[in-house]
């Protein structure tokens, strides 16, 4: 779901292996994708990251392999090429968008499921359940994660705005939190955008800064 928060889990649980001494895998869908995801991964990781795709010249691509093969970086990002980073004591493999896989790509991944050691966790993400082959779902278990409740949204924006000093906010809180779809994050950075314009966060403040 957009605006969720859920490259946050990804962080989170890359950064959980990454202290357990295991190393980590995160694969995007397109390459195009890859700039933003690396940027939110060396603000939180620096240069433990990696990256691996087919539109760096061979001279990088050599030069972020070696750093994967040698130990200077733990977490290996890109396309599905990323895949085949040289990394040792893999603990978790993160493939997003999952369900853009195609028919030979889930056979290597379920010879990857069936042959990795006991520590390797495979993440399967998407918005398409429908897609994934059986022979995946089979051997996977699945959690089906929902759009936030719009009263869990309007709590947290709450909880700021009174902790950030701001007021009249309660009816632009729920104000937010509708517009924000089930998206935590988006509800967040709506409520700061507007808390930029002016701590007064009157729904009709609100609704002329946005």
């Amino acid at each position: 779901v957009t605006g969720s928060g859920k490259t946050e889990v990804y962080l989170r649980l890359i950064d959980t292996t990454v202290k357990s001494g295991k190393t980590a895998i995160m694969l995007v869908p397109e390459i195009s994708l890859t700039p933003k995801t690396v940027k939110q991964f060396r603000a939180r990781f620096g240069d433990l990251v990696a990256v691996l795709h087919s539109g760096l010249s061979d001279g990088e691509k050599f030069d972020e392999w070696f750093r994967l093969y040698n130990g200077e970086a733990k977490i290996a990002v890109g396309a599905r090429s990323a895949v085949f980073a040289p990394l040792k004591r893999l603990g978790i493999i993160i493939i997003d968008e999952c369900h853009a896989i195609t028919s030979a790509g889930w056979q290597a991944f379920l010879k990857g499921i069936e042959e990795t050691p006991e520590y390797t966790i495979f993440i399967f993400c998407t918005t398409e359940p429908n897609k994934i082959p059986a022979t995946i779902l089979n051997r996977v278990q699945r959690f089906n994660i929902t759009r936030i409740n719009t009263d869990k949204i309007v709590e947290r924006l709450k909880w700021i705005a009174r902790n950030e000093g701001f007021y009249n906010f309660d009816e632009s809180c729920e104000y937010i939190a509708k517009i924000s779809d089930g998206g935590m994050r988006d509800a967040i950075c709506t409520l700061e955008k507007c808390a930029s314009y002016s701590p007064d966060l009157s729904i009709e403040n609100v609704l002329e800064s946005l």
